[in-house]
């Protein structure tokens, strides 16, 4: 009898604590759903009339707690939403920041897995470093938003290239060994050999045509003439004289006109890209110009050139030849009385080098020069009783950087009509090409 009265005592305590739990939760719910509705004072009047139930009569079980606040009336819940979906949101934040808590850590674990050698900082931690093959040969991965110092990642791509370097440095070692020094080559005599032969002796005279005009330019590329009337203007005459071909340089019907975008002065022209681009010296301009005839492309390139004329009875400033190698400018700077020759690159059209000649001076009887294998070539002019006596002479080796001797020059010597106002080397058909007094002729070349 005692314990059945000790039981139903223990019982009764139970349910007084669950009672006063549940009327302490509810009151927490009243209040949130009181704090999120302060424009109506339902809710609060609804959950004091649920307490009340509650504490007078005391549920028996949590199904007695949730019908009493059902019963008492449905707004109740209508009010209290906001505040479970709140608590839910809550809830779920903790979940996910408990997830990344643990995701961050297995990444640290991950990384600490991935570099679990520490060396100490010395002079020889590099090359330690770099003589471990598998320390230098691993491959790392590192997960996204990785924080990673500068020093951690300068010792990782240190390591690293110096490995390969040391790899190359021997890769190119053993192939040195194995293969035979070349031997010393004259770089002078190879590209004579393979590009262009020196003159030794002038041909046969061919009349090309005849002009009505006693000062022009005749350039000639293989079987393409460009040809130009008086010392300056814009018009340039193309002319073809193949073998099939019966239209002469006389004609006053050319195979095409050209016509230039800026006026050219002088008589010394030349043709470069398989006859395509036109070199001249711009009038009223210290500068010549590349133009490509075909693609109208320009290039200037200014120079210091001297205000009197370059040759005696010329009326040229500059002088543009061009050889198997290179496009050779010939000039006079202001107050000089020598010449200077820049050679420019024939594919990029940039100067490459420059020589002033203080030993040839301008005589009174050179009238004429052109390159030809890397060779400059002046022409003497002697004009007596209507004939003209013209002296070749090779005065200067650009490929060796010095002066043909006297004792050593090669001279030659042509007969023409008076002082020709132009005289170009073609590499294509090995020719001398000259208008003369409006007379325009060929010389071949013979070559060694």
């Amino acid at each position: 009898m005692g314990n059945q009265i000790n039981l139903n005592s223990f019982f009764q305590k139970q349910e007084s604590r669950h009672t006063e739990r549940l009327l302490k939760d509810l009151k927490l719910v009243c209040h949130l759903s009181s704090s999120r509705t302060h424009s109506s004072i339902t809710a609060p009047l609804l959950c004091a009339q649920s307490a009340d139930r509650i504490s007078t009569r005391g549920p028996s079980s949590p199904q007695d707690f949730i019908s009493s606040i059902s019963g008492s009336s449905p707004r109740l819940i209508a009010a209290m939403w906001p505040t479970l979906v709140t608590l839910g949101l809550l809830c779920a934040s903790l979940l996910v920041n408990v997830y990344q808590r643990s995701a961050i850590h297995g990444l640290e674990n991950l990384l600490q897995e991935a570099h679990p050698r520490r060396v100490a900082r010395s002079v020889s931690y590099y090359s330690e470093l770099s003589n471990d093959e598998s320390v230098a040969t691993q491959t790392y991965y590192f997960p996204l938003y990785t924080q990673l110092s500068s020093k951690s990642i300068e010792k990782l791509c240190k390591s690293r290239l110096e490995k390969e370097a040391e790899t190359d440095v021997k890769t190119e070692n053993e192939t040195v060994s194995k293969a035979k020094k070349p031997p010393k080559i004259n770089r002078k005599q190879e590209r004579k050999e393979k590009t262009c032969k020196e003159i030794r002796s002038l041909g046969g005279k061919t009349l090309v045509g005849a002009r009505l005009h006693r000062v022009g330019a005749a350039v000639r590329s293989g079987e393409k003439w460009l040809l130009t009337e008086f010392s300056t203007g814009y018009s340039v005459f193309e002319y073809r004289t193949n073998g099939t071909d019966d239209i002469s340089i006389s004609s006053s019907d050319p195979y095409k006109v050209h016509m230039l975008n800026d006026p050219f002065q002088g008589t010394d022209h030349t043709l470069i890209g398989n006859g395509r681009t036109f070199v001249y010296n711009m009038a009223a301009s210290k500068s010549i110009q590349f133009a490509n005839l075909y693609t109208k492309r320009l290039i200037r390139r200014p120079l210091n050139v001297s205000n009197d004329p370059l040759y005696h009875h010329s009326f040229s400033y500059v002088d543009i030849e061009s050889d198997e190698t290179a496009v050779w400018v010939i000039y006079r700077k202001p107050h000089e009385h020598h010449l200077t020759v820049s050679r420019f690159d024939p594919i990029s059209l940039s100067e490459k080098a420059r020589w002033s000649l203080t030993h040839i001076p301008i005589e009174k009887n050179i009238t004429n020069s052109f390159v030809a294998c890397g060779i400059l070539h002046t022409i003497s002019t002697v004009v007596s009783h209507g004939r003209s006596t013209n002296r070749i002479a090779a005065v200067f080796d650009f490929d060796a950087g010095s002066y043909i001797h006297q004792s050593a020059q090669k001279t030659w010597e042509w007969k023409g009509y008076g002082v020709p106002s132009n005289v170009q080397y073609d590499k294509h058909s090995q020719s001398l090409n000259v208008f003369d007094q409006g007379n325009i002729y060929s010389i071949s070349l013979n070559t060694e």
